[in-house]
């Protein structure tokens, strides 16, 4: 499951899905109302509360959490931010934490330009500086995508097997048919099974 941390009433109600993202790309609350722009007044504390319950659902053990920092070259991804977004990751507290580069494609070529499109080793430093603040370090990448990994520490439940992910999907499918019916996609941290 994937949101952008607006709808945390929903996320208080749902089971354990087999995977939370929450995408983040803001690391303070000015940035976020000029950045995202949210529907909701009170947005900022709307993401703030989804964190919380990430940090919730990882503590039971049944969900894999990740937190998605898409990175806006000149705008969000300035030093200055290092602090605030690592004191985000600590408050989710997520099994991974993804960075990743904003891309310059879609309706969002009408807000912002080619330049804030991070290289990829421009990540990759980023990446470090935050991970050193919350205890984050770079386990994986994929130049191509301008997207890193990271964890707390490697380990080799990081990749769930295809049989494993299909056997949870229909365990949480099978507990409630109406509500939740996760979507599984192969893509970083999945690997097939032998």
């Amino acid at each position: 499951m994937v949101t952008n941390g607006q709808l945390p009433e929903v996320l208080a109600k749902i089971p354990p899905p087999t995977q939370l993202y929450i995408s983040v790309s803001a690391p303070n609350e000015q940035l976020f109302n000029e950045v995202d722009k949210p529907i909701y007044r009170d947005g900022w504390q709307r993401l703030l509360k989804s964190l919380d319950l990430l940090s919730e659902f990882r503590k039971h053990g049944k969900t894999r959490t990740v937190i998605r920092l898409t990175l806006i070259k000149g705008i969000t991804m300035l030093s200055q931010y290092a602090e605030q977004f690592a004191a985000m990751i600590k408050r989710g507290n997520p099994m991974f934490l993804e960075c990743k580069s904003y891309m310059w494609v879609g309706t969002s070529r009408e807000k912002l330009e080619r330049d804030n499109m991070a290289s990829h080793s421009e990540i990759k430093e980023f990446a470090a500086a935050v991970g050193k603040k919350c205890g984050y370090k770079l386990i994986d990448e994929q130049e191509e995508s301008r997207v890193v990994l990271m964890m707390q520490q490697d380990s080799p439940d990081r990749f769930l097997k295809i049989g494993e992910i299909t056997k949870l999907a229909c365990s949480e499918l099978q507990q409630n048919p109406w509500f939740y019916a996760p979507h599984i996609q192969a893509s970083f941290g999945i690997e097939k099974s032998h």
